[in-house]
C-alpha cells in the first residue's frame, strides 16, 4: 500500500498480516493491531500516528520529518525505529517490549536521536538502554528497577530522570547538559561531565558514584545515606553538597 496525502485511515489488523507501507505526507493514521503483524513502514512527513499494539507486533519503521507518535504497546513487541528530526514520542510500553526502540519490562533499547527529539518515558523494570542523543534532545524519564543506562549526550540535553532501585549508569555528556535526577537506592553511576553541566542530584541510599568533571560544573547534591564517592574535579566547579550519613 502507498498512501501520498491528506489520507485518513483507520485500520484494524487482526493476525498474521504483513505490511510493507510508504506514506508520503498528511496521513493520519489510527491502527490498532492484535497480534502477530510484520510492519515495515516509511514515513516522510507529517504524520499523525495513535497505535495501539496488543502482541507478536514486529516493527521496521523509518520516519523523515514531522512525526508525532502515540503509542502503546502491549506485549512482545520488537521495535526498528530510527527517528531524523523533530520527532516526539510519547510512548507506553506495558511488558516485553523489545525495542531497536522500548518499556514495563525485559526491553532493550538501541535508539539513535538525531536532534529536535522529546521524550517524555517511563521504564517500569529489567530496562536495557543504549542511547546516543546528538542535540537538542529534552528527557523526561522515570526508571523504577533493574535499569541499566549506557548513554552519551553530546549538546543541549535537559535531564529530568528518577531512579527508583537498581540503577546501572554509564553516561558521557559533552556540554550543556543540564540534570535533574533523583535516585532512590542501589544506584550505580559512572559519569564523566565534559563542561557547561548543572547538577541537581539527590541520591536516598545505597549509591555508588564515580564522577568526573571538567569544567564550568555547578553541583548540587544531597546524600542520605551509604553513599560512596569517587569524583575528580578539574576546574571551575561549585559544590554544594549536604551529606547524612555513611558517606565515603
Amino acid at each position: 500500500m502507498t498512501f501520498h496525502e491528506s489520507d485518513v485511515l483507520d485500520m484494524t489488523f487482526h493476525e498474521s498480516d504483513v505490511l510493507d507501507i510508504t506514506f508520503h505526507e498528511s496521513v493520519v493514521l489510527d491502527m490498532t493491531f492484535n497480534e502477530n503483524v510484520v510492519l515495515d513502514m516509511t514515513f516522510h512527513e507529517n504524520v499523525v500516528l495513535d497505535m495501539t499494539f496488543h502482541k507478536n507486533i514486529v516493527l521496521d519503521m523509518t520516519f523523515h520529518e514531522n512525526v508525532v507518535l502515540d503509542m502503546t504497546f502491549h506485549e512482545s513487541v520488537v521495535l526498528d525505529i530510527t527517528f531524523h528530526e523533530s520527532v516526539v514520542l510519547e510512548i507506553t510500553l506495558h511488558d516485553s517490549v523489545v525495542l531497536e526502540i522500548t518499556f514495563n519490562e525485559s526491553i532493550v533499547r538501541d535508539i539513535t536521536y538525531h536532534e529536535n527529539v522529546v521524550m517524555n518515558m517511563t521504564f517500569h523494570e529489567t530496562v536495557v538502554l543504549d542511547m546516543t542523543f546528538h542535540e537538542n534532545v529534552v528527557l523526561d524519564m522515570t526508571f523504577y528497577e533493574n535499569v541499566v543506562l549506557d548513554m552519551t549526550f553530546h549538546k543541549n540535553v535537559v535531564l529530568n530522570m528518577t531512579f527508583y532501585e537498581s540503577v546501572v549508569r554509564d553516561m558521557t555528556f559533552q556540554e550543556n547538559v543540564v540534570l535533574d535526577m533523583t535516585f532512590h537506592e542501589n544506584i550505580v553511576s559512572d559519569m564523566t561531565f565534559h563542561e557547561n553541566v548543572v547538577l541537581n542530584i539527590t541520591f536516598h541510599e545505597n549509591v555508588l558514584l564515580n564522577m568526573t568533571f571538567y569544567e564550568n560544573d555547578v553541583l548540587d547534591m544531597t546524600f542520605y545515606e551509604s553513599v560512596v564517592r569517587d569524583m575528580t574535579f578539574q576546574e571551575n566547579v561549585v559544590l554544594d553538597m549536604t551529606f547524612h550519613e555513611n558517606v565515603v
